[in-house]
């Protein structure tokens, strides 16, 4: 089996990469890190369903917009299935 002249540097640069990752830095460690005001703080309060704000209003004719744009495409993928 004959390879690329390209191969074995990629190869070698793939090692090296590979060979690298293992001199990295350690993560710093995340937990421990906040004080003891947040284990003591008060869970926070959830809102009743029926408070939450509604979804804005769509567009005036969005929807329409929306339908037309589907039925042009529908329409050129039909023209270009039927063309040899």
């Amino acid at each position: 089996m004959r390879h690329g002249p390209q191969t074995i540097p990629i190869a070698l640069l793939a090692a090296a990469c590979v060979c690298l990752t293992g001199c990295a830095p350690p993560r710093p460690a995340i937990k421990g890190t906040d004080g003891p005001a947040v284990a003591q703080a008060p869970y926070p309060a959830l809102l009743p369903f029926e408070q939450l704000t509604a979804p804005p209003a769509l567009p005036p004719g969005l929807v329409e917009g929306l339908v037309a744009q589907r039925a042009a495409l529908v329409a050129a993928a039909a023209e270009q299935r039927s063309q040899p």
